[in-house]
C-alpha cells in the first residue's frame, strides 16, 4: 500500500493517515508497527531487497554454467520488477528521504546486489576489466529497472525473456577505452540567473524539492535568498525552468542530428548526380529523382506530424513520471519524469505515410515553435542507423554536461504545476517517439513493443549513470555510455523475439 501510494504521489505528498487509510487502518494503528513514515520507506525497501535475494539464490543453487546462472539472475530480477514496478522509484527517486542509518544500510544491499552481478559478468567474461563489468553491471540492472518509467507492459514470460535478453546483450557489449578526457562537465552560468538555476538544480538532486529552501538556494548561488526572487517568482519556477532547459536541449539536439543527416542525404544525391553525369542519363535521373523525394520529406510531411501529435494529445500522452506504472492515477500519473508510452504508436506509421518521412512529433507541445521542429528523412536503413548512432552519442553529451539539471528533471517532475507536467509530458511524449520511429527503421522486424521497451531502457541507462558517481569519475565515460545504450537499441547479434508470446 505504501509503496504505490509513494510511487505515485511522492514521498511528500503522502501522509501517514493516507498509508492507513489505503490500508484500512487509523492514523494510530500504523504507529504502532512503524515509528513514522521514514521507516514505512525503509521497509519497503529493505523487503524488495529481501525478495529480490530469495529469489536469485535459489535459482542459483546448483547451477554452474556461467551464461546460464548470468541470463537466470537477469530473468529473476525482471520478474520481481514486473511483480514490484514501483520499487525502482522507490530507490531511485525516494532514496533520499531515507534516515542516515537506513541509507547507509540499505546503499550497502545496493552495493552488495552490483557486486553479485559483476561476479556473474565477470565468470562469464573473466577477460574483462573490473571497471567495465561494473558498468555493464550497473547497465543492465537499469534496463530491468526501465520499466518502473513506463506503462508499455507485455505478457509476463515474453516480458521476462526479453528485458534478461537486453540484459544479455549489455553484458556482451565490447567496451573500448576512450580518451581520458571525455567527460564533459557542466558549464558554469555566468550570471546570477544561471548560478541560480544550477545551484537550485544541485540541490533538488541531491536533497529533493521539498527539503530546500530558497535562501538555501541563494545561499549555494552566493546571493541572498530574497534576491532570488529579481529572477524568479519562487521554486515552481526554477523547477519550471529547470525541465524548460533541458527541453530546449533535447531539440537542439534533434534538430541539429537532423540537419547532419540531410546535408548527408544531399551530398550523397549530389554525387550520385555527378556520377551519373559522367555515366549515363539513367543514373542521373535516378539521382535527381531520390533528391527530390528527400527534398519533398524535408518540405512537407509537417501536417502530418502535427496530425501525430494532435491524436497524442485527444488520446492523453502519458507522461515520464517515475512509478506511474506502478500506481496508475493521482497525482503521480499526471508526473512528468520518465517516459509512460501507454498509447498506440502505430499512430505514427498511420499518419505518415511514407515510413521515410518520420517527423520530430511536434516537439514543442503543439505551439508555434513545433511547427519549426526538423522532420528527418531518411532513405535507408542504413541512413536510420547513422541517425541513431549520432542522436545517442549527442543524447550521452547533453545528459552527461547538464547532470543536476537532468537529475532534478527526472526525480521532481511530478512536484511540478499541473500545466507544466502537462506539456512536459506532451513533449516526452513526442521526443521518445521520434526515438521508436527511427529504431523501427534501424530494426526492422522488431515488434512495436520491443521497440518503446528498448528505448525507453536506453534513456534509463544514462539516466541512471549521471546518478552514480563512481561511475563518472572514470576516464572515458561518455564512450562507454554510447557504447552501452547502441548495445540496449540495436543489439545486431540477437534475433526478434516474438514478445507477444504468452
Amino acid at each position: 500500500m505504501a509503496a504505490a501510494l509513494f510511487a505515485r504521489d511522492g514521498y511528500h505528498n503522502v501522509t501517514v493517515g493516507d498509508i492507513a487509510a489505503a490500508a484500512g487502518l487509523s492514523g494510530p494503528a500504523i504507529y504502532r508497527h512503524f515509528p513514522g513514515k521514514q521507516a514505512i520507506l525503509a521497509e519497503v525497501v529493505r523487503a524488495g531487497f529481501d525478495e529480490m535475494d530469495r529469489v536469485v539464490a535459489a535459482d542459483l543453487a546448483g547451477t554452474t554454467d556461467p551464461a546460464q546462472r548470468l541470463r537466470m539472475t537477469y530473468r529473476d530480477l525482471a520478474s520481481f520488477v514486473i511483480r514490484h514496478p514501483e520499487f525502482g522509484v522507490m530507490w531511485r527517486r525516494e532514496y533520499r528521504h531515507l534516515t542516515p542509518h537506513d541509507a547507509a544500510e540499505l546503499a550497502q544491499r545496493m552495493a552488495r546486489a552490483c557486486e553479485a552481478a559483476v561476479a556473474e559478468l565477470r565468470l562469464l567474461r573473466p577477460q574483462l576489466e573490473a571497471a567495465d563489468a561494473e558498468s555493464m553491471a550497473w547497465a543492465a540492472l537499469s534496463v530491468l529497472g526501465s520499466i518502473s518509467d513506463h506503462r508499455v507492459r507485455l505478457p509476463r514470460a515474453a516480458f521476462e525473456e526479453l528485458l534478461a535478453g537486453i540484459a544479455m546483450d549489455v553484458a556482451g557489449t565490447e567496451l573500448v577505452a576512450g580518451a581520458t578526457d571525455n567527460w564533459p562537465h557542466e558549464p558554469v552560468g555566468e550570471d546570477r540567473k544561471e548560478r541560480i538555476l544550477a545551484a537550485a538544480a544541485r540541490l533538488f538532486r541531491d536533497r529533493g524539492y521539498h527539503e530546500v529552501t530558497l535562501d538555501e538556494i541563494g545561499a549555494a548561488a552566493g546571493i541572498a535568498g530574497p534576491s532570488v526572487y529579481s529572477h524568479f517568482a519562487g521554486k515552481a519556477e526554477l523547477l519550471r525552468t529547470i525541465t524548460e532547459r533541458i527541453g530546449e536541449r533535447l531539440r537542439r539536439d534533434v534538430a541539429e542530428s537532423g540537419a547532419a543527416e540531410a546535408a548527408a542525404a544531399a551530398a550523397t544525391s549530389a554525387a550520385a548526380a555527378s556520377a551519373g553525369g559522367s555515366g549515363g542519363s539513367g543514373a542521373k535521373h535516378l539521382a535527381g529523382n531520390e533528391a527530390a523525394a528527400d527534398g519533398g520529406h524535408l518540405a512537407g510531411d509537417r501536417r502530418a506530424v502535427g496530425d501525430v501529435a494532435a491524436g497524442a494529445r485527444a488520446g492523453g500522452a502519458e507522461g515520464f513520471a517515475e512509478g506511474e506504472a506502478a500506481a496508475g492515477g493521482g497525482r503521480g500519473s499526471d508526473g512528468a519524469n520518465a517516459e509512460h508510452l501507454a498509447g498506440d504508436r502505430h499512430a505514427v506509421s498511420d499518419a505518415v505515410a511514407d515510413p521515410r518521412a518520420v517527423g520530430v512529433e511536434r516537439l514543442a507541445a503543439g505551439d508555434a515553435a513545433a511547427e519549426a521542429s526538423v522532420p528527418i528523412s531518411l532513405s535507408s536503413q542504413s541512413a536510420a542507423l547513422a541517425t541513431l548512432t549520432d542522436l545517442a552519442t549527442r543524447y550521452v553529451t547533453t545528459v552527461l554536461t547538464s547532470r543536476d539539471l537532468v537529475a532534478a528533471y527526472f526525480t521532481e517532475g511530478h512536484n511540478l504545476p499541473d500545466r507544466d507536467r502537462a506539456e512536459t509530458r506532451r513533449f516526452q511524449r513526442a521526443y521518445t517517439e521520434h526515438w521508436a520511429a527511427l529504431l523501427d527503421l534501424a530494426r526492422p522486424g522488431a515488434s512495436a513493443e520491443e521497440v518503446r521497451i528498448r528505448v525507453l531502457a536506453a534513456f534509463a541507462v544514462v539516466n541512471d549513470a549521471v546518478r552514480t558517481r563512481r561511475l563518472l569519475e572514470r576516464p572515458g565515460v561518455a564512450g562507454r555510455l554510447r557504447a552501452l545504450m547502441l548495445a540496449v537499441l540495436l543489439t545486431p547479434g540477437s534475433p526478434s523475439r516474438d514478445v507477444n508470446r504468452r
